[in-house]
């Protein structure tokens, strides 16, 4: 018997991998927007930050003014002009401003002429946010 040697080649197909440069310019595309948008964010947030920042810090010297009150006796209590909540250019509160009005008030806290006992107390913050003023504003009732 005769052997018979076969002999095989495996030729595989040759693919180059990679990408090709309209590919890389168009993932570069993508990313560049993506990154411009995200950096555009940054100011808004940062406002926002700021905005919110100044917000609080006015409803702490609003209730800080009605705990200030609520200390006070009854008939000590009386309206203040508006002042600037502190005269230090360091200060964080340099920029707040605070008014209280003290009103007469009935038992159903409409407005009274004579004292009957209630007073209606109201501490307004103002400040000034991106050529803007802006008020927050806190009411107790005192008795």
């Amino acid at each position: 018997m005769k052997k018979i040697h076969l002999q095989t080649t495996n030729h595989k197909l040759q693919t180059k991998s990679g990408f090709t440069l309209l590919e890389v310019l168009v993932a570069l595309s993508v990313f560049v927007i993506a990154v411009v948008v995200i950096i555009q964010l940054f100011p808004v947030g940062l406002k926002s930050s700021r905005a919110s920042k100044n917000e609080t810090m006015a409803i702490n010297l609003a209730q800080a003014g009605l705990e200030n009150a609520k200390g006070t006796a009854y008939d000590d209590v009386t309206s203040e002009s508006r002042t600037r909540v502190s005269s230090d250019p360091t200060s964080p509160f340099y920029n707040f401003e605070r008014e209280s009005s003290v009103q007469f008030v009935d038992t159903n806290l409409d407005t009274s002429e004579t004292d009957l006992g209630l007073k209606k107390i109201t501490v307004t913050i103002f400040w000034q946010e991106s050529g803007q003023e802006q008020e927050v504003s806190a009411t107790y009732i005192k008795s």
